[in-house]
């Protein structure tokens, strides 16, 4: 049939639109198939210079590996806010921490506890080095049962975690007095066999006070709280080893806590049994096993790393310290202080002027990787737990008492303490300080725990590929689990583009009916007015009813996504194996956060539409506008420039959404922490979704092709369809599960770059 210059137009613009599009695909997989891994795109020559370190040490090997501290923090009725207080003082992802709130403390506070570490902060639940006893000890202050609930923390963290070296036992009413990256780099300099307990063979009035009155602990064998009582009978001092007392505070090394807990020599079991009937023996106990074993007598540093005021002549609690002890604390270069009242103003000033705190968040250190986020907590972006950055002031107060501790005068014999000290003091003192400002990476680090994703190698896009099929592998359970859970958004699915295939399939017959009228595609319905109603009556009808399919597709995407992520994710860093569909089922009912991910979705889907709208409305005016050739290339060209920024964005948005699901971080928030993570990494994010942008366009096409009708094989086509869709989204999140982390591991490298280079200059 004869056509018009008009249609001659239409169909020439078109047609440069598709060879456009061909020419920039073939492109893309020439470069595809000349480099799999794709390279960072923010390479620099900073991208060489990890740290401050490298440029002034020519082997950094010889850096000492960072150690690990199991913390202990113990509390009671009333605690939590206390202990929740001091977990954010002390947290660094590197070490380990139990929490404890006692047999007083009700089930609702540990329930408040548990849940501030599983759910409410994001960080902490990420890196999974908090637990919280589910069940309290009854302890009795001055009774044995509080060495029992310190060795049950001792042996939970044992058995728990393997690599870490020293263990602190805190209470509420304890606080820090400098920040985790100064006590790491100090001790990580130290020899590893020192225990700090202060100590003494001279008990004094204690002897009569303490040692040989025989106490009895309720706590032992009845479920409620009560006083210790005394027995008529008194007994002499023991002649099988020798009493050592001293504070109830300690750092002590794995080492020796395992042979407390193991016992392979009987001197541990037989000093506790003593000291069941002992009246204070948590200041007694640790003292009298490490002074009378040959293995670890030599390893005792005479203090307990708090600083303590004391009453004249001292009661038996030290003084509540507030403002006016507060530059005795800092003189005293301890990285701890006891006792604080609750909420007391001097904390305050402790996390202002010494630890750096924000109100109500985490003890900001060099693994917390963020910049700026508008006031917001900079630890939400965060790195590798391998990295410290010591503060001039701090680490020279520690240092100065670790100095004093171990002279010839306080520590051993002057043989031994001169070794020490040109070991751990004089050995290129410029490794102590690191210029006192500049930050270090301990080379070689091996990542033991959850955080294996924080690695040196570099993921590319086959490489994300790979790695997401671990996942799978790793726990053929959740094959399973996905198909249950991605069965709601399946069904609906198919009921979507039932009707969605209807409406296309109706559109593209209308405009490709044969026309005598060639004025635009729409002539042949303009023709009578009864034509045009009626089908922009059924169309309408029809877009209307989608709509509101969508908004329910989506909700049912998002729900599945989320529960997906959550368990995948779980998977991926190692943490749930072998966690059966039972639990992974259990998770999704009792764990799943909606409100977040929901918020952030949405304003992901707003940029989305809007960016949509207009990539719709630029093809319309190629393909349907009256323009020249020269102008329909240019156009063209500018399209697909957009529509690669678009699926460029994609990917941050929904990295945005992952962020919110893993992170408990939303809204904006996710978005901005989101942008900053992907720099670097937007190419394979971009393949990521290009890939996934061409799957559902190739699916959408071959079900055009393939036409649908209202019979069997209409259905058969739409359930293929639905399957193949569903498969491809579970891959896409397992793939961006992957590209997560590798984001956050790319993250804090750049970080590491930047303040590289800054101080470099």
């Amino acid at each position: 049939m004869k056509r018009t210059h008009t249609s001659y137009s239409l169909d020439r613009s078109c047609l440069i639109l598709l060879i456009t599009l061909a020419l920039f695909s073939l492109i893309l997989l020439l470069t595809v198939g000349q480099n799999k891994s794709f390279p960072s795109t923010d390479t620099s020559p900073n991208q060489q210079k990890f740290s401050i370190l490298d440029q002034n040490l020519n082997d950094p090997s010889q850096l000492p590996r960072l150690p690990r501290f199991a913390y202990f923090i113990s509390g009671t009725k009333g605690d939590v806010s206390s202990v929740k207080r001091l977990l954010q003082a002390v947290y660094h992802p590197r070490n380990y921490y139990l929490l404890h709130l006692d047999f007083e403390a009700s089930d609702g506070e540990r329930l408040e506890l548990a849940k501030y570490v599983k759910v409410e902060s994001g960080v902490i639940r990420e890196f999974g080095n908090v637990m919280v006893l589910g069940k309290g000890d009854l302890v009795t202050y001055k009774g044995p049962t509080m060495i029992a609930s310190i060795l049950h923390g001792v042996a939970i963290l044992l058995k728990q975690f393997e690599d870490w070296d020293w263990f602190v036992n805190l209470s509420a009413e304890d606080y820090p007095l400098m920040p985790q990256d100064d006590i790491l780099h100090i001790f990580s300099y130290l020899p590893g066999d020192l225990n700090f307990l202060e100590h003494t063979s001279g008990i004094g009035w204690k002897e009569y006070q303490r040692a040989k009155p025989i106490i009895i602990d309720p706590g032992l064998y009845h479920t409620k709280k009560s006083g210790v009582f005394w027995a008529k009978e008194k007994r002499s001092l023991p002649a099988a080893f020798k009493l050592f007392m001293g504070s109830e505070l300690v750092v002590l090394t794995r080492s020796f806590l395992e042979f407390c807990v193991w016992g392979w020599d009987n001197l541990p079991r037989t000093v506790l049994m003593y000291y069941t009937n002992f009246l204070s023996s948590s200041e007694g106990y640790f003292h009298t096993v490490i002074c009378n074993q040959k293995d670890y007598q030599n390893t005792t540093v005479n203090h307990d790393l708090h600083y303590l005021k004391w009453d004249n002549p001292p009661k038996q609690y030290p003084l509540n310290l507030t403002l006016e002890h507060f530059e005795e604390m800092v003189a005293s270069g301890a990285p701890f202080a006891r006792k604080f009242a609750k909420d007391d103003p001097v904390l305050n000033k402790i996390d202002k002027e010494l630890l750096g705190i924000p109100d109500g968040q985490l003890a900001r250190g060099r693994w917390c990787a963020g910049k700026s986020l508008s006031d917001k907590d900079l630890c939400v972006v965060y790195g590798s737990p391998y990295a410290v950055k010591p503060s001039t002031v701090n680490s020279k107060r520690l240092e100065k008492l670790m100095v004093k501790l171990l002279d010839s005068e306080n520590f051993r014999g002057p043989t031994q303490v001169k070794s020490i000290a040109a070991e751990v003091f004089n050995h290129k003192k410029d490794f102590i300080l690191l210029k006192a400002t500049s930050s270090r990476e301990i080379p070689g680090g091996k990542m033991e725990n959850s955080q294996a994703m924080i690695e040196e190698k570099r993921l590319g896009f086959f490489d994300l590929l790979k790695e997401s099929l671990k996942i799978p592998i790793r726990n053929p359970n959740f094959i399973i689990f996905a198909f249950f859970s991605s069965l709601p958004l399946f069904s609906f699915l198919i009921m979507y583009e039932t009707v969605f295939q209807q409406t296309m399939i109706k559109i593209l017959k209308s405009i490709s009916q044969e026309r005598t009228d060639p004025l635009d595609v729409f002539v042949y319905y303009y023709e009578t007015l009864e034509a045009k109603e009626r089908l922009v009556e059924e169309i309408s009808t029809k877009f209307l009813l989608c709509f509101i399919y969508l908004g329910i597709l989506h909700l049912l995407d998002l729900f599945n996504m989320i529960t997906m992520v959550d368990i995948a994710s779980m998977i991926y860093k190692g943490d749930q194996k072998s966690m059966n569909l039972k639990n992974m089922l259990s998770r999704c009912i009792k764990e799943t956060r909606l409100k977040g991910p929901l918020i952030t979705s949405i304003y992901a889907l707003l940029l989305d539409s809007l960016v949509s709208v207009g990539l719709v409305s630029m093809v319309m005016y190629i393909c349907l506008g009256s323009i020249s050739s020269f102008f329909s290339m240019v156009f063209s060209v500018v399209f697909l420039g957009l529509l690669s920024k678009y699926i460029e964005w994609s990917a941050v948005w929904n990295m945005g959404i992952l962020i919110s699901i893993l992170e408990d971080k939303h809204g904006d928030v996710a978005l901005i922490i989101s942008a900053y993570r992907t720099r670097g990494s937007r190419q394979q994010g971009f393949l990521l979704m290009l890939v996934f942008f061409a799957w559902r366009l190739a699916l959408r096409s071959a079900f055009i092709y393939v036409g649908w009708d209202g019979g069997g094989r209409g259905v058969a086509v739409t359930i293929v369809h639905a399957s193949l869709v569903c498969s491809a989204k579970m891959w896409l999140w397992l793939v961006f599960i992957v590209y997560f982390y590798d984001c956050q591991k790319k993250s804090l490298r750049r970080k590491n770059d930047v303040e590289g280079g800054q101080e470099e200059t």
